[in-house]
């Protein structure tokens, strides 16, 4: 199963200014002992082998319980970037909206136009997917707990407060 902690947002900087360290004994503390099954950012686990950015095909986690970390926003270039080629409007900028995505609304760094938006929650999404499939949750018996507040879609949604606030 999937269960996910969606109450912060859990970008770099909301993760620097909380602290990884506090970041990770909330954690523990919710999840329990995990053998230090964790996909978050480089940044905050330099020595690990998989991370956002570098997660398809392995199978290190496949059927154990697993924690994921972060919201895997990429720099806005890219999105304009990529968004200018398919031809959107490229012209907005970044900044806390509230959203729909599916049969979710919630407020999110994103962007007003919508075509850039949706290109935008496709990295997200598959990014955060990528992570949580290293479980393998659908074939094994286990758990991945999502700390991120992107919605994904089978999850069980906890929003309660985790952590000190900012």
């Amino acid at each position: 199963k999937l269960i996910q902690y969606s109450a912060h947002s859990m970008s770099r900087s909301n993760m620097e200014n909380i602290g990884f360290g506090i970041i990770m004994e909330k954690v523990d503390e919710i999840v329990g002992d995990l053998e230090r099954n964790v996909i978050t950012f480089k940044k905050f686990s330099p020595d690990a082998e998989i991370y956002f950015g570098k997660t398809e095909g392995f199978n290190e986690y496949k059927g154990k319980d697993l924690a994921v970390i972060g919201t895997p926003h990429n720099v806005p270039f890219l999105y304009n970037l990529i968004g200018a080629y398919l031809g959107y409007r490229t012209d907005d900028r970044l900044s806390v909206r509230y959203v729909e995505n599916g049969m979710y609304a919630f407020p999110f760094m994103t962007f007003r136009d919508k075509e850039i938006r949706n290109l935008q929650f496709y990295f997200i999404e598959s990014e955060l997917e990528q992570a949580i499939g290293r479980a393998r949750i659908l074939r094994h018996d286990c758990t991945v707990y999502l700390f991120s507040n992107f919605p994904c879609r089978q999850a069980q949604l906890r929003q309660e407060i985790c952590f000190p606030e900012e």
